[in-house]
């Protein structure tokens, strides 16, 4: 008999990925690329699986995914990398693949639906796999055990995830440990598993994204950053960081974002910050670093930007303060942070000559529209382009679990799953509406820095507050006789 005649079909294995916006380029698909290159390192894996990578951009249609994913054959399992904006849209793929596939095998990752199998079996029951916690070695396993023969009721082995069992019950395995030396992790951008230029050899994506670690030491009830919450901080090595950052270098890539929770936090944060200067001096690139910046602003923080702006090496300073209000704090779980030290940050920054924005969140428990008000503009005599959003409640976050605590009252969104907040104990829905107004200006004005050079004089001669200044905006706009109000 030949070979030819007994040799064994090649599995094919999507991986799925859409971001939160449309975009004149796609956003990278990190989480994919990790997935692909974790799998295809291990032997048998790559000798019996095709994996690609599906990526979409935020607003394309269930029917253009669909289209361009199975058009040119259907795989064996496909893998959906699962956030809240795509939530609904990957659960009616999955129903579509079944369609296709009805043996295929349909997997569902990521910080939206872990810990949520019996939530998303019963919205779809299409769904097979729900991956819990860090999804690169359990995705390898799941394969792994498919291909040695065991069906999609009988994972039992498979650590760190979901399944149902042949009466339909619910199985969560043994709970898998966070990776300890993330540089078992094989890189997505040095093993090539991840595209990352298009057909004319350009970077294809808006920006580079990279993780130096993973991890963040705090408990934000709002937050839950990939599960690891309250857990130590983990590192990638400079010496992987340095090769990835030449990767990027010789692509000419102008921006880097490192998505970490707390940059700035570690002293190799340092390190990171050198070698990529050191990058920068040597091929051109990467020319900007954007990140979330540490909460609690160490040395370590104002070392690397002094050393940054010495470079000249751009970057966004964000002071993620969320509210100024110490009962808000106190349910957030911020009350003990530095970042309420924020004062002498801001004037630091500005003496150094660096631009630095502000975030709030309107609508957390024990906040009123007093006491965000009170704060708004407290802040806005430091920082004048303040980002206000609206508060989400998110899964496996404990303003979820203990929404009847704190009386709220929410709504699901319309094309996403994130539950929007109407009112709460502190909270009216009729305020709520008013602020939801205030956001709008307050984006519109403020963020975009409209009449940044404005607010100054407004306050110190005109006694008009920043948050007053928006709020009689909204009024005129309210009441003025004129077609271009209406909108």
């Amino acid at each position: 008999m030949s070979s030819a005649a007994t040799s064994v079909p090649r599995s094919t294995v999507f991986l799925v990925q859409q971001g939160v916006w449309e975009m004149p380029l796609e956003s990278m698909p990190l989480a994919a690329g990790y997935l692909k290159a974790t799998a295809l390192a291990d032997d048998r894996v790559r000798a019996s699986t095709d994996i690609v990578i599906h990526n979409f951009r935020g607003g394309t249609t269930n029917a253009t995914m669909a289209n361009a994913m199975f058009t040119d054959g259907v795989p064996d399992v496909v893998a959906f990398s699962v956030m809240g904006w795509n939530f609904r849209a990957f659960g009616a793929l999955a129903a579509t693949f079944k369609q296709l596939n009805p043996d295929g095998w349909v997997v569902f990752g990521g910080t939206h639906v872990a810990n949520q199998a019996e939530r998303v079996f019963r919205m779809f029951p299409e769904v097979d796999v729900v991956v819990n916690g860090e999804g690169e070695f359990t995705f390898r396993e799941l394969l792994s055990a498919r291909l040695g023969g065991a069906g999609r009721h009988d994972l039992h082995e498979v650590r760190g995830l979901s399944f149902r069992d042949a009466a339909g019950g619910v199985v969560t395995t043994a709970e898998r440990e966070r990776i300890a030396n993330l540089d078992d992790i094989p890189s997505p951008f040095l093993t090539g598993a991840l595209d990352l230029t298009d057909a004319a050899g350009r970077f294809r994506y808006d920006v580079a994204l990279m993780e130096t670690n993973r991890g963040c030491p705090y408990k934000c009830a709002f937050c839950y950053w990939g599960g690891a919450i309250g857990q130590k901080v983990r590192a990638f090595s400079i010496d992987r960081l340095r090769r990835e950052l030449e990767v990027f270098a010789r692509l000419k890539v102008h921006t880097v974002v490192a998505c970490d929770a707390n940059f700035g936090l570690l002293p190799g944060d340092v390190e990171f910050v050198e070698a990529l200067i050191e990058t920068r001096d040597r091929f051109g690139f990467p020319r900007a670093l954007e990140t979330s910046w540490a909460k609690n602003k160490s040395k370590t923080f104002y070392r690397i930007v002094k050393m940054m702006k010495d470079a000249g090496m751009r970057s966004s300073f964000t002071l993620a303060l969320q509210t100024l209000s110490d009962t808000a704090l106190e349910t957030m779980h911020r009350r003990n942070m530095k970042v309420n030290e924020w004062e002498d940050l801001a004037a630091w920054l500005d003496q150094e000559g660096l631009d630095c924005y502000a975030e709030l969140i309107w609508g957390a428990p024990g906040e009123t529209v007093e006491s965000f008000m009170e704060g708004y503009d407290r802040l806005s005599r430091r920082v004048s382009r303040i980002a206000v959003y609206p508060i989400l409640l998110l899964p496996n976050t404990e303003y979820m679990d203990k929404k009847q605590q704190f009386g709220i009252k929410a709504v699901h969104g319309d094309n996403d799953d994130f539950e929007y907040v109407l009112a709460h104990d502190t909270m009216t829905f009729a305020e709520n509406q008013r602020m939801q107004r205030f956001l709008f200006w307050a984006r519109v004005v403020a963020e975009n820095a409209v009449l940044r050079y404005t607010w100054l004089p407004l306050r110190l001669l005109g006694g008009i507050t920043q948050s007053q200044a928006l709020r009689n905006l909204d009024r005129w706009v309210a009441e003025v006789d004129d077609p271009a109000a209406v909108p």
